[in-house]
Parts: C-alpha cells; sequence; structure tokens
C-alpha cells in the first residue's frame, strides 16, 4: 500500500503557487503528478494499492484546472462523522475506564452541542470534562457541568486554536476564493442559513477571472460542502455542518 497524506494540498500548491494563480506551466506539472500517480495504479492494479488522503478534497482542487479525469481509477471513500449513537457510546465506555461517573443525558447531551460527531472533537470535549471534573472532585457529572465546559473551554481560546486549520485549510484557495468563502460562511453562522441567491449576491462583489457570480457562488459552495463546512438542507438552502463549528 503506498499512502499519499494530504496530497490535494500539494497538487493546490503546484497549480497555484505563492500568487494563487493557475498557469499553463502549473496546470501542465499538476497533470504530470496525476497522471502518474493513475497510470501506475492501473499498470500495478491487485499487486499495489494507491491510496490518497487529504484535509481537503482533492476532486474541487483538481476541478479548477479541469483535471477531474486524473482520478477515474480511483474511487471515493468518504471518512464521515460519527453518528451520534456511536459517539455517545463512546463516551460512555472511556468514562467507565476512565472511572467517571456520567449523568444519564450526558453522553446524548455532548453530542447535541457538538452536532457533528468527528472523533478528534468528541475526543477532546471529553478530555476537557475529564480535566474539569477532576479538578473539582465531582462525584458525578451533570449536563450543567458539560455545557459549562462547552462554552469555556471548546468555544473558549483553547478551542478556537484547535479549530483553526478549518480557516487555514480555506487560504490555499487563494486570497479572492477564501474571502468570499469567509463572507458565505459568516453570512450562515449571523442568519443561520445561506440561500443560494444570497450567495451570489456576495459573490458578486468579487472579480475572479472568467468567472460570473452565479458560477464562483456555485464552486465556492461546493467546496464548502465537498469539505464539510456547510451542508444543503433543501433546496439552494446551505446551513452549518457542525454546531461547533
Amino acid at each position: 500500500i503506498i499512502f499519499l497524506d494530504e496530497l490535494p494540498i500539494l497538487v493546490a500548491k503546484i497549480l497555484k503557487g505563492s500568487d494563487f494563480k493557475i498557469t499553463p506551466e502549473r496546470r501542465e506539472i499538476a497533470e504530470s503528478l496525476m497522471s502518474w500517480i493513475r497510470s501506475s495504479s492501473i499498470r500495478h492494479q491487485g499487486k499495489i494499492r494507491f491510496v490518497i488522503a487529504g484535509s481537503i478534497g482533492l476532486r474541487p482542487v483538481l476541478q479548477q484546472a479541469g483535471l477531474n479525469a486524473t482520478l477515474n481509477n480511483f474511487q471515493t471513500f468518504p471518512l464521515g462523522p460519527w453518528s451520534k449513537e456511536i459517539a455517545a457510546s463512546f463516551i460512555k465506555e472511556i468514562a467507565e475506564e476512565n472511572a467517571l461517573v456520567l449523568d444519564e443525558d450526558v453522553p446524548g447531551y455532548m453530542t447535541d452541542l457538538l452536532g457533528t460527531c468527528i472523533p478528534h472533537y468528541v475526543r477532546m470535549f471529553f478530555e476537557n470534562v475529564y480535566r474539569v471534573a477532576r479538578a473539582g472532585s465531582m462525584e458525578r457529572v451533570s449536563s450543567i457541568t458539560v455545557e459549562e465546559v462547552y462554552k469555556s473551554d471548546m468555544l473558549g481560546i483553547h478551542g478556537r486554536v484547535e479549530l483553526s486549520h478549518f480557516e487555514e485549510r480555506l487560504r490555499l484557495l487563494g486570497p479572492e476564493f477564501h474571502m468570499i468563502a469567509m463572507e458565505f460562511l459568516t453570512e450562515a453562522a449571523a442568519v443561520g442559513e445561506l440561500s443560494l441567491a444570497t450567495a451570489e449576491g456576495l459573490a458578486s462583489g468579487h472579480v475572479v477571472e472568467d468567472k460570473t457570480s452565479a458560477t464562483l457562488a456555485r464552486e465556492v459552495l461546493g467546496i464548502l460542502e465537498h469539505d464539510g463546512y456547510l451542508k444543503e438542507t433543501s433546496t439552494s438552502l446551505y446551513t452549518f455542518d457542525s454546531k461547533l463549528v
């Protein structure tokens, strides 16, 4: 197995360079790399398995340069979050292992506060609750304590540092795309939802070569949805996938 981690970031940097412009020369280099990976996976099929992973999606990066065909021999395997049931079971199990007594409603309440149960943040939430409980010599942990920990730790300065990569990876899109993405996310956070019409209106204030505001809005929304920031709840309506984010 040949495991290529964070390949999307490498390809994005090859394509866009420090000025975030896709040139024919950069596109040719990226195409050579991806074509070699594709042809190698075909040539050694059944003997060598290529696995591509990344904190951002590879397909949206390649799509910007018209290179999606280089992924034809690869099968997408989305590694999604846990269900709330699995996350709650994990919290119960790890609490028992650490001799921490939780009120019956606590595991479910923790998953409700997170909204989307990404394993790393479920574990991080539990560790913060555990630390506070041990420091306060608590015999039991209540939902009131859990809510206080969520607000002070998960949403506090240390939690924001942990979440900073959600913004950092958007910078790979380039200054203009990053600015549009942040406007979309700010609107969704402030209003509670983002409509396609509003997104197109926000995008109209930006100029990206050869792209209309409608095309630009759909492209940025596609990236935000693909990489787990927003989800489409109904026709042309988007909300945050994670309450924590």
